[in-house]
């Protein structure tokens, strides 16, 4: 089970809202797929501060900076994220940012390249520094090898992001979703 949350805590780029305003209409079929609730730490699955250290934010280079996707590091220059997330994009023009709170990172990281997959929803970035040497109590994630499995489905697991939420607050937020379904490609939660 720590195999397949982390996977989760690793793959999916997007983030939790702990309120959800009584104005906002959510269709019934969205209800099932929003994320709500979400919390500082995951619920599944215990990571060390360094473990949620590994969890950051995928950033532009412009004037403001904004972070847009959330990526794992899993290693001193490598880090993990969803590949619609950098498509599109140049290296030179993104960054990788380490802390709870985009505007107070602990530190922001040159991305020196990006790797898409050539099939699926998925990019390798490379760092142009060693995340480690600038905060070295990050520890990184190991990325789950192991394949997708019917008995995934029903599982509770976290979700890890950054991104939009439904509350005013921000930075990095936990899920506990459910597997509903998996293709070779992705789960749905």
């Amino acid at each position: 089970m720590r195999g397949l949350s982390i996977v989760l805590v690793v793959l999916l780029g997007f983030a939790c809202s702990s309120e959800v305003p009584a104005s906002l209409e959510i269709s019934p079929s969205a209800i099932s797929k929003s994320i709500v609730n979400g919390t500082r730490s995951p619920q599944t699955l215990e990571l060390t501060d360094g473990e949620k250290l590994a969890i950051g934010f995928i950033a532009d280079a412009d004037a403001d900076g904004d972070n847009y996707c959330t990526g794992t590091l899993i290693s001193p220059r490598l880090l993990v994220t969803a590949g619609h997330c950098v498509e599109n994009r140049f290296a030179s023009q993104t960054f990788f940012g380490i802390g709870e709170q985009p505007l107070e990172p602990l530190a922001v990281l040159p991305v020196s390249e990006i790797r898409l997959h050539p099939t699926i929803d998925f990019a390798v970035l490379i760092l142009g520094l060693d995340a480690q040497q600038i905060v070295p109590e990050v520890e990184f994630l190991s990325l789950n090898r192991d394949l997708t499995k019917d008995s995934w489905v029903g599982e509770w697991v976290d979700a890890a992001g950054f991104g939009d939420t439904y509350s005013s607050e921000t930075g990095l937020f936990f899920a506990k979703v459910e597997i509903i379904e998996y293709a070779a490609e992705a789960l749905t939660v």
